[in-house]
């Protein structure tokens, strides 16, 4: 019972952080400064102020109901091996864990990436058509994505 208490702490970390990050983002818009440091730093993310900005809120707010959907979800698949072996619990814990790294990096990637990209390539195309063709996405990863989940 130890050890599946020790699993189950660990393994409600990630929504918990999701939820609580999701919330702060989405409330504060992230640190007032562009930064290395904190925050969801990438190179579109951190192009000006207004990405900066838009990508913590949605960020946030893509983290957090991420987050609220797969506390409860983690806490049912733990319940249900409840009792079991250590190598029972061992790999629901693992696999549990890499659902939520995936829910947790993968999809605030690609949804960010496309949204700053066109909102890029529809500023930069109205200033300066030549800086719009430096706007990349991983369009095949984002298909894949939306074939994989359907939608």
């Amino acid at each position: 019972m130890g050890f599946w208490l020790f699993i189950l702490v660990c393994s409600l970390l990630i929504p918990l952080t999701m939820l609580g990050f999701g919330r702060y983002f989405q409330k504060s818009g992230g640190p007032r400064a562009i930064n290395m440091l904190f925050g969801y730093r990438t190179p579109m993310s951190t192009k000006n102020r207004e990405t900066w900005e838009f990508a913590h809120r949605y960020f946030g707010r893509l983290w957090y109901r991420l987050g609220a959907g797969l506390l409860p979800v983690s806490l049912a698949v733990l319940l249900a091996v409840a009792g079991r072996s250590v190598e029972t619990l061992s790999l629901v814990s693992g696999i549990l864990t890499g659902v939520q790294l995936f829910f947790l990096l993968l999809p605030v990637r690609l949804e960010l990436c496309q949204l700053l990209a066109r909102d890029a390539v529809a500023v930069e195309s109205a200033q300066n058509r030549k800086r719009a063709r430096h706007v990349v996405c991983p369009r095949h990863i984002h298909q894949g994505m939306e074939n994989f989940l359907g939608i």
